[in-house]
């Protein structure tokens, strides 16, 4: 399941926690108040190991809006500051311990931007960023390295939702310190690549995933596009005429039997065109990229009457599919980051007993 899926709604929430007879810690906050603050997060942690990721978002969610209220962004600043430090404390103690924390803190992120909440979710990101840092500081075993890897990749694949700048590059670079092969890492990677004109470093990218025997079939597409793109057309089609043969995702799909189309203009094949928009619409009769693309093959062919038809449908009626095909490819490998997620969720739930008995050995301060 998508994990953000698994996160239910603030409002459900709220029902939710008045139905338990929970409520968020009430302790009143003072700006300056130190150990005020820290004792309304060590509550929240304490909600964590009892009660659970969903209804500790609910009171990490509530602390950090109660704060922002109050005390706007330097009673943010300080929050962050005691989240940190006690996130020092518990990695002094085991690195592992710190899992829970950032699935908390990830949680609470994702509820600021689903929910349009007053918070902004920077606050949240950069925390989950830092724990990520203290976590990748001492890794000893390969699991604790695909971890870390793993942490980076989730990060990086929030910041890549937007435009991907040169911090969402290092993201991923430092998942793919941790673990060479990690293919969420690569693909990002080259997504990133392939996004600034970089071709053949996404190509490279692209071939390294390849080699590891966990390719998708994203990234086979991925590795079709940059090959044409440098020239490479034989190879990039016999890659896309392999995934038009396989179970594929039908956005995947879709791509596939357009650039095939588009190969073949290119190449003043337009009855191999016809050939390849037609099969493409007869299974996606709304994808307005095939019935656009028909539409203008049919012209060049002086086949198109005065509305094109396929299967007696008008190819100027498909309907806009959402999302479309073009917008997913846009978008950084979610098959990927979301097996990666639900991975680490995995880890910080395992971890949740270990967390709970070293609270109480930090409660009164380092």
């Amino acid at each position: 399941m998508n994990r953000s899926k698994q996160l239910i709604s603030r409002l459900t929430l709220l029902i939710l926690i008045q139905c338990l007879g929970w409520a968020p810690p009430t302790l009143a906050l003072t700006p300056g108040d130190s150990a005020g603050y820290r004792a309304r997060y060590l509550e929240v942690l304490r909600t964590l190991t009892s009660e659970g990721i969903e209804l500790a978002t609910a009171a990490l969610t509530e602390l950090e809006m109660e704060v922002a209220r109050q005390h706007e962004s330097a009673g943010l600043e300080e929050l962050r500051d005691i989240e940190l430090a006690v996130a020092e404390e518990l990695a002094r103690v085991g690195v592992s311990l710190l899992l829970p924390l950032i699935a908390l803190h990830e949680a609470s992120h994702l509820e600021y931007r689903l929910h349009t909440l007053e918070t902004n979710p920077y606050h949240a990101r950069a925390t989950v960023y830092r724990q990520a840092q203290l976590y990748s500081e001492e890794l000893l075993t390969a699991s604790e390295r695909q971890i870390a890897s793993d942490l980076f990749v989730s990060l990086a694949g929030y910041f890549h939702e937007g435009s991907p700048g040169p911090g969402v590059a290092g993201l991923y670079s430092q998942a793919l310190q941790f673990a060479p092969d990690n293919a969420a890492a690569l693909l990002g990677l080259a997504t990133v690549r392939e996004q600034s004109g970089r071709y053949r470093n996404a190509l490279s990218l692209l071939e390294r995933l390849l080699e590891t025997g966990n390719a998708s079939a994203e990234a086979r597409l991925r590795l079709a596009m940059n090959l044409d793109r440098l020239g490479k057309r034989s190879e990039a089609e016999r890659i896309l005429e392999s995934l038009l043969s396989e179970e594929t995702p039908a956005w995947i799909l879709s791509l596939a039997y357009q650039q095939l189309a588009r190969s073949s203009m290119d190449q003043e094949r337009f009855d191999a065109a016809h050939v390849y928009l037609a099969d493409g619409l007869s299974l996606f009769p709304d994808d307005p990229g095939l019935a656009v693309g028909l539409d203008y093959v049919e012209e060049r062919l002086s086949l198109g009457s005065e509305q094109p038809r396929v299967d007696g449908k008008p190819v100027r009626d498909a309907k806009v599919s959402s999302p479309s095909a073009r917008y997913l490819y846009a978008r950084p490998g979610y098959q990927y980051i979301e097996e990666t997620r639900g991975r680490l969720y995995e880890s910080a739930v395992q971890n949740l007993p270990d967390l709970a008995r070293t609270l109480p050995t930090i409660a009164d301060g380092p």
